[in-house]
């Protein structure tokens, strides 16, 4: 079982032999450097990024000639960047063109990401009283600010609330500590 989200074959001329998934197209154009390539792409997608691969499949044994195109999709979407989250802790945000399109945060929290989608390496992003720390990383072949892109996201905010914690709890060691001298001479 493949858990595809678009499985699509096409004939050598691009026409459609046979689709099933999400979105069923008439027309599924693959442009590859050769008839024989193998390629991947993103496309945006109504509930994400879809990720598709697409290989030649051929027919005859001693001269084979290419007969179409098998193409597979996987959607990148909220439920895939909730599984992401699971694994390693981080909020998880796929986007394209400057949107997002999938997210482990709210859809009130998403027009906040947007600066972060566009910026190079690490950005710092508020949402509500929480601040986060972006790192942007390409989906696609180049670093285009409006292609596919990925954003993984660490709560400051939960992080330095960790360290007052442990601040806080040595300070109340230190004065335990020189309550219990009890104005003792300590030098």
């Amino acid at each position: 079982q493949v858990n595809a989200a678009l499985v699509v074959v096409t004939g050598r001329d691009g026409r459609v032999l046979g689709a099933d998934g999400a979105s069923r197209p008439d027309q599924f154009p693959v442009t590859t450097p050769a008839q024989t390539a193998e390629v991947s792409f993103i496309w945006p997608h109504e509930r994400g990024l879809l990720q598709v691969v697409s290989v030649p499949f051929f027919v005859g044994l001693e001269n084979p000639d290419v007969f179409g195109r098998l193409s597979i999709g996987f959607l990148l979407d909220d439920e895939l960047a909730r599984q992401f989250k699971d694994v390693t802790g981080s909020e998880v945000t796929f986007a394209v063109g400057g949107r997002v399109l999938a997210s482990t945060l709210p859809a009130a929290a998403r027009p906040a990401l947007v600066p972060a989608i566009r910026a190079a390496g690490i950005s710092t992003v508020v949402v509500g009283n929480e601040e986060y720390l972006a790192l942007r990383r390409p989906l696609g072949d180049a670093d285009d600010a409006d292609g596919p892109t990925a954003l993984i996201l660490r709560s400051r905010t939960a992080r330095l609330q960790f360290l007052r914690t442990i601040r806080n709890g040595l300070v109340g060691a230190l004065i335990g500590y020189l309550i219990s001298l009890g104005g003792k001479e300590v030098w």
